[in-house]
């Protein structure tokens, strides 16, 4: 067998073991917030679905209009994260040949494997956002911008004309990463006119696309604003925790340092692999992938530092720029392999071990699940009296209205940080009339790198809510559980 034939049953496999861990407990979670609203607003006719994508304006409407192809055929939970499960997966194929490009089979294996089994790329595989698409157009671009820069020919610029339609209108984040590839020919100083004319020519035919959308934005008589103000300003130690997070996932303990064995071994063999190959024909591709993979972090982690209420730095949105390092780690361990076998087996062994345990976590723990709306409803669906009543505040009304099929009797209350509770409970003497009310409160601190607490860290959590001590001192609390991410509590309101 020759090494194609070995490099394509070898992906083959790793393609399989990839998709096995990405459809595995699929529909198991909940959906949660973040979910659900781009389902509801998909399922909108057009263009009606287009006003709220406006209002928001956080995110192109890409991914929307990806979803009104899916949901008429339902919106549970396993088909409508089906595409997602499906773009990771092929994700991981250009990766596979992305490192094959970069230094042979060997490093495209290796890094097709760790994003194969990596519980950062894994966890977004099975979530019904835009990151997944983002990936893979990200992915399919750097496969058409290296071809292009090898051999520049109509092909090459086609692809990425596709990717980069595909990508701008996944996320904003794309034209980041565009830059990183201008950046990348600007640096050749020339000795890449041809394949400049043509990238330029790919990049402004897909940006004039993509102004259409721009336009629209400028002239819509809808007005609104991003919602980036529960994202805090970057600190310094943000960096370290990234680094922990995209190659060990949000399931493994940070506080453990037998953890960061995985971040550290990583970082390691991504220099080596520089060093060892920086003076070789593969010089240049090193180039693009650390400004593929160092512009965009540091340009979403300095302006979250300067911009208060502007911060953008959030492990998700690292997600385009992480498949680089990947493949810096991988020629790595590939260079290390040639020449110490022993100790490249040792570095394997000691970096997989917790990164196992994290994908077991992110499976079995359900500290590490989604907010399980689907679990709240379902419970009081079974409990719930018929002179009982739900509260849930307006951040939290979405997902449950989404998943209260039966109609249970709720109503809404104002946000955790009202100053004026007293006032609404005044108003709202009708809450007397119930003999019990049940509570959803949110059991989760915003965390940028998804770090969150267990059971015992969630319910003190949600015990600070200021909606739920004025219940606490207003009426006598009968019994509390707690599920991923929320908390239900019980109170008597009447004798």
């Amino acid at each position: 067998m020759n090494k194609h034939a070995r490099f394509l049953g070898a992906t083959l496999g790793i393609l399989v073991l990839a998709f096995a861990l990405r459809v595995y407990h699929l529909d198991a979670q909940s959906l949660w917030w973040d979910e659900i609203a781009p389902l509801v607003i998909s399922r909108l006719p057009f263009p009606d679905w287009l006003t709220p994508v406006l209002q928001d304006r956080g995110h192109p409407p890409g991914f929307y209009f990806l979803l009104t192809w899916i949901t008429p055929w339902g919106v549970n939970e396993f088909w409508v994260r089906y595409l997602s499960v499906c773009l990771g997966t092929l994700s991981v194929a250009l990766l596979a040949r992305l490192g094959k490009m970069l230094g042979g089979a060997r490093v495209g294996g290796v890094a097709a494997l760790l994003m194969a089994v990596s519980p950062f790329y894994i966890w977004y595989a099975q979530e019904t956002r835009m990151y997944a698409p983002l990936i893979f157009a990200t992915l399919a671009s750097s496969w058409a911008f290296l071809e292009l820069i090898r051999q520049p020919r109509a092909v090459a610029a086609l692809g990425l004309f596709g990717a980069a339609v595909f990508g701008l209108y996944a996320h904003y984040l794309f034209g980041v990463f565009l830059v990183t590839q201008l950046l990348f020919l600007v640096m050749a100083r020339g000795k890449h006119p041809r394949a400049l004319r043509m990238w330029l020519a790919a990049t402004m035919s897909a940006g004039i696309l993509f102004g259409a959308w721009l336009t629209l934005l400028q002239v819509s008589s809808v007005q609104g604003r991003p919602n980036l103000d529960w994202i805090p300003n970057a600190q310094w130690h943000d960096l370290a925790l990234s680094l922990y997070g995209v190659l060990l996932g949000a399931s493994a303990e940070p506080t453990l340092w037998l953890n960061w064995v995985t971040p550290l071994f990583g970082l390691i063999l991504a220099g080596y692999g520089v060093i060892r190959f920086w003076n070789t024909p593969a010089r240049e591709m090193l180039r693009y992938l650390l400004l593929w993979l160092i512009v965009p972090w540091l340009f979403l982690f300095v302006i979250s530092m300067v911009m208060p209420g502007r911060a953008l730095y959030v492990d998700r949105y690292l997600t385009p720029f992480a498949p680089a390092l990947l493949l810096l780690i991988a020629l790595g361990a590939s260079a290390l392999y040639a020449r110490q076998r022993v100790v490249c087996a040792l570095v394997a062994i000691g970096a997989l071990t917790p990164l196992w345990f994290s994908l077991a976590n992110m499976y079995t723990l359900p500290r590490y699940a989604r907010d399980d709306w689907r679990g709240v409803v379902a419970f009081l669906a079974q409990h719930m009296q018929p002179r009982e009543v739900a509260l849930v505040d307006l951040s939290l009304e979405l997902p449950f209205e989404f998943y209260n099929t039966q109609k249970l009797a709720w109503a809404e209350h104002p946000f955790a940080n009202d100053a004026r509770l007293d006032e609404w409970f005044q108003a709202n003497a009708a809450l007397r009339t119930h003999t019990a009310v049940w509570l959803v409160t949110t059991a989760l601190p915003i965390n940028t790198h998804r770090f969150y607490p267990d059971e015992a860290g969630q319910r003190a959590f949600a015990q600070q809510d200021a909606f739920r001590r004025v219940m606490d001192a207003r009426y006598r609390k009968l019994q509390e559980w707690w599920f991923p991410g929320l908390m239900l509590t019980k109170y008597q309101v009447t004798p």
